[in-house]
């Protein structure tokens, strides 16, 4: 733990062996990657939390909360989501949680015990932030598109300003890129929060509190 020095943790929600974290470093205002990406489970979280005595702000790629009258599993602002994406992008990214199986449940447990750590706790959606900061962007998920990932990247990287040591070999899947995304937009709730939209006001607006569960904004970039 160096002192004074901010850690901004990303988490990209899978199975359990393939579920990826990403943690960048604050410090002299220069940001490091203090830990490329890699596999991560819960243990191992907490064994870095420790380490670290905690971290400044957490994205997790999850869905944490939920419309418990929503028959589509679907919130309000993922529909809406979809709608957006009719129009350049691809709808199939936003999934229902009625078709996710167990990475809602493993989301959340992971934001309850990650809550130790942070006080800060946010859920995003990697692919729909890559594709509102960079335009049309590759099919980055399919194995055979491998290659794309590390110029993502460089992409996402540029686009918003910040400069990150990186190595191509850190970048080699989709879970990857996705980790570093959340990492990135942890550090931008805190350090440029109108850089980023809230859609959970927009499920609080069209379902109504009585109908939400769940604790931590659904935050994606403009």
């Amino acid at each position: 733990m160096e002192l004074n020095a901010k850690y901004y943790l990303g988490v990209d929600v899978a199975g359990s062996k393939n579920t990826w974290f990403t943690i960048i470093k604050y410090s002299n205002g220069k940001l490091h990657l203090l830990q490329p990406p890699d596999i991560t489970s819960f243990n191992a979280l907490l064994d870095i939390g420790n380490k670290l005595g905690g971290f400044h702000a957490i994205a997790i790629d999850a869905p944490l909360s939920e419309d418990v009258v929503s028959e589509s599993g679907m919130r309000p602002c993922e529909k809406a989501l979809r709608i957006e994406l009719e129009n350049g992008g691809n709808p199939n990214w936003i999934m229902s949680q009625n078709s996710m199986m167990a990475v809602p449940t493993r989301g959340r447990s992971i934001a309850s015990l990650l809550a130790l750590y942070s006080g800060t706790i946010i859920e995003t959606h990697p692919t729909v932030c890559l594709h509102r900061t960079l335009g049309n962007i590759p099919n980055y998920k399919k194995p055979s598109e491998r290659v794309v990932v590390y110029p993502l990247v460089l992409r996402w990287l540029d686009s918003i300003n910040l400069i990150i040591d990186t190595e191509p070999g850190w970048f080699e899947k989709d879970g990857c890129l996705d980790s570093l995304v959340c990492a990135c937009v942890s550090f931008l709730y805190i350090q440029s929060p109108d850089s980023l939209e809230n859609l959970s006001l927009k499920d609080l607006a069209d379902s109504g509190v009585l109908n939400m569960r769940g604790h931590h904004p659904f935050i994606i970039t403009k």
